[in-house]
């Protein structure tokens, strides 16, 4: 009986170590972006229940980036390196709350994440 707990023991130990090489178990290598937000770029902002939302979330072991977005219009995305170089891009609508995930190939350094729309604009730092 012993010889049975052991090995589901070694059998445990085995798994989660390897889960945790590859990444599908290492859910804590992640850092929230704190986002810079301006107002609306107009006055014509009409308060509601439906307040927009602009997150970003950097997971530095598969780098990549995790962008919600809501209530915002039209949104376009960018991730910028420190020589003001497009390193990746998309436009997305936000009229329901949408999450996007953008891969960051580049070298070690300082990056941005910007978002824009006709009425808001975002950006946050990150490094590598």
């Amino acid at each position: 009986m012993k010889k049975i707990i052991v090995l589901m023991m070694l059998f445990s130990i085995t798994f989660i170590n390897r889960a945790t090489a590859d990444g599908t178990n290492n859910s804590s290598q992640y850092t929230k972006i704190e986002m810079i937000i301006n107002k609306p770029l107009n006055n014509e902002y009409e308060r509601s229940l439906d307040l927009p939302i602009i997150e970003a979330i950097w997971y530095s072991n598969i780098r990549q980036m995790e962008v919600t977005l809501y209530n915002i219009g039209d949104a376009e995305v960018y991730i910028v390196n420190s020589q003001n170089q497009v390193i990746s891009s998309t436009t997305v609508p936000t009229d329901t709350p949408t999450t996007l995930h953008m891969n960051v190939a580049g070298g070690q350094g300082t990056y941005y994440i910007v978002v824009m729309s006709e009425e808001w604009y975002a950006e946050g730092e990150f490094t590598l």
